[in-house]
Parts: structure tokens; C-alpha cells; sequence
């Protein structure tokens, strides 16, 4: 790894002494707030710039999270060096009103959030079985409502309508995520339920991921609340294009119509709009129908040969018209 994740030490002074050396003439950075010391990733991009290096940032959250004041980071802290910045990339519209609030505008784009190109796997529409099956992707972690959907379950369970849900959820490596899978884990054998509840809690490959997820009639994201502004998880879902369901939340903006959305965050409700999504694609009724074109027409928008010739595209222009900003 180039750089130390955390806010203590980057050690950024290794990272630029290879960037000179490689001649690399362009940095992407993919920023997020528990990634970086924010004083020293400002002190890199000044000492990129000063080299004449073309500097693109992705912000993937603009939402300063609400900490202790002495962990407190925010973007206004850094703003010298986001001016600095040739480009600074952002998923939403929201991201760019935050920004320009902030006073940055002239060097911010929206871009995209890509997805993965899975012609390959078979993706046929069944659901002819003996019991529908749902399943969740993404890091086991408390806001990605991971609880509610295994109480959604219990709940289908008791009204007679069980489902099989394959929770294909990695351990991230924090102590919150491993104490999620143990409560998720006790919940399902305390509740008797463990034949219906399938744990996928180690990092798999993304082929691994999406075979486990191709089986699925239904994908669920459950997500409570976040301040970030697009999803990685979800994309992986839609790139089954398998049908998906959203819970109401920014987060989720940029998939529009190519989505089912929950109705509500409680369980009670995900578990009644469970069985309405499962009726809607089973029936192939026209929601079916308009939710299942309009995710095709995403995934072409957003596949990652079309986001990457873009980004390649950015990032040839900056080279050609670099220049070491004056307030550098």
C-alpha cells in the first residue's frame, strides 16, 4: 500500500518520492474522509502541483460527518488545496452545491460512479422455485440496514411467505463490523430462522460475488443513513441486472427509475415491500417492465469502458493544458 489509512500518519513523503521518480505526469486521488490526514494530503497535493502534475480528485462523500470536534475534519479545512486541485469529481448534484458553497466551482465536473460490465453470466428471468430468494451485498456494517432485513425475514417467516436470504456481506476490518456479524448470527439462530439465512462474510472475488448474487429474484440495500454520495455495493447488484431495491436515501439518487424503492427503513416495511417487488417481477407486470428497461439503459450509461473513456478523455485535456495554479 502507498499510503497509511487514518488521520495519524499517510506518510506521503514515499508516495510523492516514487511519483517523481515513475514521471508520472497525472494523480487521481479517491477521497473519502476516514481515508486521509486532511493537513497532509493538503500538503501533497501543493507538492504535486508544485511539480507541474496534473491533480484529479473523487470526492466520494462531501457530507462532513458529524464526530468529536478534535476528529472533526472538514472539507473547508483543506480548501486551499481543493482550488488547487485540477479537477474535482463528484457523483451528485448535491456534492456540487456543497462545493460551491464552499467556494469551488470553476474546477468541479459530475461524473459517474461506474459499474461492472457482466455480459458473461447467465441472467436469465426465473423465479419459478420453491422459494424466492433475496440477497444483500457490500461490507457488514450498522447503517447498511443489514438488522432490519434479517428481522424482514422472521417477519415473512411468521406470515407464511418465507424467502431465502443470501447475505454475501465481507467483514471489513473494524471492530463494529465483527461484533454486527456476531449479533446478525444470533439473531438468526436465537429467532430459529437459520434455515432461511445464508452468511457470505469473507472478501470474495467479484466473480464469487456476483455468481452468489445471479440467483437472487431480488437484491435489497437496505441502507438506514450515510453521507456518502453513491454506492459501490449497489452497483454490483445492478451489474447481475438482477431486479434491485432501494431504501429512499441520497445515496441512491443517481439509479432513478432503474430501481425498486422500499417504502420505508423498518423492518416491518421492508419486509411488506419484499413481498410487493417479489408479486411485481414474478407477475412481470409493467413497473417490472419500465424498472427492468430503465436499469439497462443505466448500466450502459454508467459501464466502466464509457466512465473510463471519459475519465481518459479529462484527464488528456488537463495534460495538455496544465499549468501550476497561481494560488498554489
Amino acid at each position: 500500500r502507498s499510503w497509511s489509512i487514518g488521520k495519524e500518519n499517510n506518510d506521503f513523503d514515499a508516495i510523492l518520492k516514487h511519483i517523481v521518480q515513475a514521471g508520472i505526469n497525472t494523480i487521481i486521488i479517491q477521497f473519502n474522509y476516514g481515508f486521509f490526514n486532511h493537513a497532509e494530503l493538503s500538503e501533497l497535493i501543493y507538492a504535486l502541483k508544485q511539480k507541474n502534475i496534473v491533480v484529479v480528485m473523487t470526492l466520494h462523500s462531501t457530507v462532513d460527518p458529524e464526530k468529536k470536534p478534535e476528529q472533526n475534519f472538514k472539507l473547508v479545512h483543506m480548501i486551499d488545496a481543493l482550488k488547487c486541485c485540477d479537477r474535482l469529481l463528484v457523483h451528485s448534484f448535491a456534492d456540487m452545491n456543497r462545493l460551491k458553497s464552499l467556494g469551488l466551482e470553476n474546477n468541479v465536473t459530475l461524473f459517474p460512479h461506474g459499474v461492472l460490465s457482466n455480459k458473461r453470466l447467465s441472467i436469465k428471468h426465473q423465479t419459478k422455485k420453491n422459494m424466492h430468494v433475496i440477497a444483500s451485498y457490500g461490507f457488514c456494517l450498522p447503517h447498511k440496514g443489514l438488522s432490519e432485513i434479517v428481522e424482514a425475514v422472521k417477519i415473512l417467516k411468521d406470515r407464511k411467505v418465507p424467502v431465502k436470504l443470501k447475505l454475501v456481506n465481507a467483514e471489513f476490518p473494524v471492530g463494529e463490523s465483527r461484533d454486527l456479524i456476531h449479533k446478525l448470527k444470533q439473531y438468526v439462530h436465537e429467532n430459529k430462522i437459520g434455515d432461511l439465512v445464508e452468511f457470505h462474510n469473507s472478501f470474495l472475488s467479484d466473480d464469487e460475488s456476483l455468481n452468489l448474487l445471479s440467483d437472487a429474484d431480488l437484491l435489497l440495500f437496505a441502507y438506514q443513513d450515510t453521507g456518502e454520495s453513491a454506492s459501490g455495493a449497489v452497483r454490483y447488484g445492478m451489474a447481475t441486472s438482477k431486479p434491485v431495491m432501494v431504501t429512499p436515501i441520497p445515496i441512491f439518487n443517481d439509479l432513478g427509475d432503474a430501481v425498486f424503492k422500499f417504502n420505508g427503513f423498518t423492518a416491518k416495511q421492508i419486509a411488506e415491500d419484499i413481498i410487493a417487488g417479489l408479486k411485481e417481477i414474478e407477475g412481470e407486470t409493467p413497473q417490472w417492465e419500465a424498472v427492468t428497461n430503465a436499469a439497462e439503459s443505466w448500466r450502459n450509461q454508467h459501464d466502466y469502458s464509457a466512465v473510463s473513456m471519459r475519465l481518459n478523455n479529462i484527464c488528456n485535456g488537463l495534460i495538455k493544458n496544465r499549468a501550476i495554479k497561481d494560488w498554489c
